[in-house]
């Protein structure tokens, strides 16, 4: 059985599901790959991709660098 958020409560991982999500569609809209960002911003395409689907919290240094290459 998958748990929800209304069975865990975890407004917490929808927000970064959220976030994940804004930038997976921010990178698409400049028309980047996961490996162009995550070697721009110095981080491994694996754990972009970890953020993007919400399986990750980056620190606020990495959100920095992400923010900064998305415009």
């Amino acid at each position: 059985m998958i748990a929800t958020v209304a069975d865990t409560g975890d407004t917490d991982g929808v927000a970064w599901a959220s976030l994940g999500g804004a930038i997976r569609g921010r990178r698409h809209d400049r028309g980047l790959t996961l490996l162009e960002l995550a070697s721009q911003v110095d981080l491994s395409q694996p754990f972009l991709s970890q953020i993007e689907n919400g399986r990750a919290r980056p620190s606020m240094s990495s959100l920095y660098r992400i923010a900064h290459a998305l415009g």
